[in-house]
Order: C-alpha cells, then sequence, then structure tokens
C-alpha cells in the first residue's frame, strides 16, 4: 500500500498465505450504500486481513460452495509483519518475496 509519493506499508506473510484487503471505505459502510454513488469520498485505507475467506456462491442465485470451499468459523492462526516503506524502495515485488527479516531490517 504505497500513497502517489510512494510511502507506505508492506504486509508480508510469515508462515502460510492469507488473504488482504485495502479499500477507502469499511464493510459497515459499504453495506449501508445501496449504490456506490451513496458513497461519500473517503480518504481513509481500511485493511482487513484474514486467515481465509468463502469463495463466490451463497446460493441466492446459483449453486453454494462446493464443501471443501466452505469455511467455518473456528479459531485460526497465521502471522504477518508490516513493515514501512520508503519512497526510495524501487522493487516492492522483491521485497515482498524476501525473507521478512531482511525485509523489514536491512
Amino acid at each position: 500500500l504505497t500513497d502517489s509519493d510512494g510511502a507506505g506499508l508492506l504486509i508480508a506473510a510469515l508462515d502460510k498465505p492469507f488473504s488482504f484487503s485495502a479499500l477507502p471505505y469499511s464493510d459497515e459502510q459499504l453495506e449501508q450504500a445501496l449504490h456506490p454513488h451513496e458513497l461519500t469520498e473517503s480518504t481513509a485505507t481500511v485493511v482487513c486481513i484474514s486467515s481465509r475467506v468463502l469463495g463466490v456462491g451463497t446460493a441466492g442465485c446459483g449453486p453454494r460452495p462446493l464443501p471443501v470451499y466452505v469455511v467455518r468459523s473456528e479459531p485460526a492462526s497465521f502471522g504477518f509483519v508490516l513493515c514501512k516503506v520508503s519512497p526510495e524502495t524501487a522493487d516492492l515485488a522483491g521485497l515482498a518475496r524476501c525473507a521478512v527479516a531482511e525485509a523489514c531490517y536491512s
């Protein structure tokens, strides 16, 4: 996640993959708006980090996801690190692939 100057935040997995999103609105704001034009301009960035997410399909207008893809509400653990990114960081993808200690403390 970077601003227009290139400064920002790197979110890197420690041990296993995870899902994350960065949006200008919270889930509550998105749920309350019936149409996109009802969302007011936002300067916020709402970051959500999840161990797993349910795929598309709710049986509302099609089939439910296959049982293997259904996410149950149960305890889960995963690790991640947040690293400050400076405007001088040229290769964000390469930085994200580095070992966490190297990425954040070099």
